[in-house]
């Protein structure tokens, strides 16, 4: 049966626990907390974790510690795909511009002379006549 403690711990002695014994850095004084059951350290120095060991532990670790994947390597794979797109799309517009901006320079040449043209054909048959 159960005992009257929370949780179904059975009541007993806790100053006759195990101690943990681990040494502050401050005082350099042994931790007098009592040791968990089965293991030789309290609960506050249980020791550092070692990570998970399987395939399937890393996994699911990694999958609790997702928050929005701004920074995975996916997505920043995806933004060099985007921005080497982009680059291209950009450099193609600047060759359009370019020629373009060719074509109207060589059509306003073209218009200025006929122009000219036309401006000399008017005077020769002004004087002509």
């Amino acid at each position: 049966m159960a005992g009257w403690l929370k949780h179904g711990n059975p009541p007993g002695d806790f100053s006759m626990a195990r101690r943990c014994g681990a040494r502050s850095k401050r005082t350099g004084q042994p931790c007098r907390g009592a040791a968990i059951r089965g293991k030789r350290r309290c609960r506050l120095h249980g020791g550092k974790s070692t990570g998970p060991r399987t395939p399937e532990g890393r996994a699911r670790s990694q999958r609790a510690r997702w928050k929005h994947g701004g920074y995975s390597t996916a997505e920043r794979e995806r933004v060099r795909r985007l921005n080497a797109e982009y680059q291209i799309v950009v450099a193609a517009a600047t060759a359009r511009r370019a020629r373009a901006f060719a074509a109207m320079k060589q059509l306003l040449r073209t218009e200025r002379k006929d122009l000219r043209n036309l401006k000399r054909r008017l005077r020769r048959k002004g004087r002509h006549r």
